[in-house]
């Protein structure tokens, strides 16, 4: 559920670049695939770190 929540702000975000340069646009689509395969590589593998993971990692020295 949460990766497609996701997966709906990257569209978003890529109709907001279309606009853009050319180099920029794919350098998003890029970002936007990347991360959603992230996400729903999440949501199905047990042993993949998710992004909130991922920080928890890196800033529970914080805590």
């Amino acid at each position: 559920m949460l990766a497609l929540f996701f997966a709906c702000i990257a569209l978003l975000d890529w109709f907001l670049v279309k606009a853009k340069p050319k180099r920029e646009k794919w350098m998003m689509l890029l970002v936007i695939v990347l991360f959603t395969a992230w996400n729903i590589c999440a949501n199905l593998l047990p042993w993949w770190a998710d992004p909130f993971d991922i920080i928890y990692m890196a800033f529970s020295w914080i805590l």
